[in-house]
């Protein structure tokens, strides 16, 4: 009424009036414009509709079902057809974004499934507690001394070897480093590996195959060097193996037993 009678008020005056903000009044200006002259609210995104717990519930259970059904992860399923799918259920209107936000905010998620390794021996906890300890230094209760060290080793089987068929070129002055594309394969490698825990060193080597021998000329490359060679006393060599079914066979020790050499 008061922009049918003051047509010529701006929105900041009219907004004043009548306590709302110049937003609002620009907007009923538009739509009296336009020729839409009833005050109801006409549909838009306004406020996100309300569920139920048991809406909730419908939806989570729709999009595990879906999940099951087609042996595929919720990432690869489509939220337009969750929708769907939710409004012939419910019987009202859900759209795609609704489904995802009320999916990312279900506090427990059953279409997600992560990978975990279950301790399968009751002395887990005392086997993986020297370890740890190793790794902070320490063995039986005792701190380690100064010519002690913790080597971890452990190995990366079936490496595919490739020779490139061109050098690779060096990176120059507008100009990255460029590496052939083409190679030939030159077979697999064993990459075996010792890791000083204190000192962060990677000591490593390469093997045509694994077994007792390779890891003893590893055990052999690591101890020739310093501080290994010359250290004072009783030095140690130790060592955390994650063993495959070969090794137990061949050594009898089980996985994840720390060994020492000297």
């Amino acid at each position: 009424m008061l922009l049918h009678y003051q047509p010529t008020l701006s929105n900041v005056q009219a907004a004043a009036c009548v306590g709302l903000h110049p937003n609002s009044v620009r907007l009923w200006r538009q739509r009296w414009a336009k020729g839409i002259f009833d005050l109801e609210d006409q549909p838009g995104r306004g406020r996100k509709p309300s569920f139920s717990p048991s809406g909730r519930a419908t939806i989570t259970a729709l999009a595990c079902e879906r999940v099951a059904l087609t042996q595929n992860p919720l990432s690869r399923q489509s939220l337009g057809d969750l929708s769907r799918l939710t409004e012939a259920t419910l019987g009202k209107p859900v759209s795609p974004r609704t489904v995802g936000r009320i999916l990312d905010e279900d506090a427990i998620k059953p279409w997600q499934y992560e990978h975990w390794i279950f301790p399968a021996r009751a002395d887990f906890f005392d086997k993986a507690a020297v370890v740890l300890d190793l790794y902070e230094g320490r063995w039986q209760g005792e701190r380690l001394g100064m010519s002690d060290y913790v080597i971890s080793s452990d190995e990366k089987t079936s490496i595919q070897a490739r020779i490139r068929c061109a050098d690779t070129l060096p990176p120059g002055p507008g100009r990255v480093r460029r590496v052939e594309h083409e190679y030939e394969r030159g077979g697999a490698l064993q990459y075996l590996a010792g890791w000083d825990v204190g000192r962060g060193v990677v000591t490593g080597r390469c093997e045509a195959s694994t077994g007792i021998e390779p890891f003893g000329r590893l055990v052999k490359q690591v101890m020739e060097q310093e501080p290994y060679r010359s250290a004072s006393g009783c030095s140690g060599w130790w060592t955390t193996v994650r063993r495959t079914a070969a090794k137990q066979r061949e050594s009898g020790c089980s996985r994840g037993m720390a060994t020492r050499y000297w």
